[in-house]
């Protein structure tokens, strides 16, 4: 800890690009989301990483004892990272978010995903300056790796709330909506750091084609935002804990499923 009171320009390299980003989407807006919501929508990322912490304790062990090669890395990656990470921050947004009557156009689903997305980034960044980088690794290493890695909750943040607002929009299936906010950030989140530990997905080239993805999202999102923000909930019905546990359930098939496949890409 002692380390982070001497080394306040790294405090800084993690917090401000946080800062930046979401006020530039919150003066972006016409009708402004009380900022009392918006912040407490990221401080409650804060607290999921008490329970990821218990779940990663009990998870990490069974894998090692469990799988072998190139399995493991799948499943440490769309299990263990995406699954996970992603189930904590569709909480924060499904059993807080979605019951306010602020969350009643489009465009709040980018805004409160921003929130969860830069919220989790920030904390999960906190322990690598810890663990990695204070003292032992220069600031550029961290600014390359850790920037992008952020950048990359963002547009994950950016999606899980567009198909929760989706949700809301009669046109859209509730139900396929819901369960979509969850599946593609798992998807996204562990193809991405699978390219880390598999031999043939090529690093460089997939993690390049989701650096311009994310790019593409975030721009467009706040280019488009104002017109986002007419178009209006046709309902407010409010998720409910029965249904996020159906939710999450359903994400843990896909993400084993996904876990069981590409372990076989080697």
């Amino acid at each position: 800890m002692n380390n982070l009171l001497y080394s306040p320009s790294y405090l800084l390299l993690n917090f401000i690009p946080a800062i930046f980003i979401i006020s530039l989407f919150l003066l972006r807006e016409k009708k402004k989301e009380p900022l009392s919501i918006v912040l407490s929508t990221f401080a409650l990322t804060y607290i999921i990483v008490l329970p990821l912490d218990i779940f990663i304790s009990l998870v990490d062990p069974y894998l090692e004892n469990t799988f072998d090669s190139q399995h493991y890395f799948s499943f440490q990656d769309f299990f263990r990272a995406a699954y996970l990470e992603e189930l904590l921050k569709f909480a924060v947004i499904f059993l807080f978010v979605y019951r306010q009557t602020h969350f009643d156009e489009l465009s709040d689903g980018i805004i409160y995903g921003i929130a969860v997305g830069l919220g989790y980034a920030v904390v999960e960044n906190y322990a690598y300056l810890l663990n990695f980088y204070i003292g032992q690794k220069p600031m550029i290493e961290f600014v390359q790796n850790r920037w992008w890695a952020l950048i990359g909750h963002v547009s994950l943040g950016i999606l899980m709330g567009m198909f929760l607002a989706k949700s809301r929009i009669k046109r859209f299936n509730r139900k396929l909506m819901l369960s979509l906010s969850l599946m593609i950030p798992i998807f996204l989140h562990g193809l991405h750091n699978y390219t880390f530990d598999s031999d043939t997905l090529y690093q460089s080239y997939v993690d390049y084609y989701i650096l311009g993805f994310d790019f593409i999202l975030i721009t467009g999102s706040f280019i488009f935002l104002r017109k986002l923000e007419t178009i209006k909930f046709d309902h407010l019905e409010e998720g409910n804990f029965k249904e996020f546990i159906q939710i999450a359930v359903f994400g843990l098939l896909f993400s084993l499923i996904l876990a069981f496949l590409f372990g076989f890409i080697k």
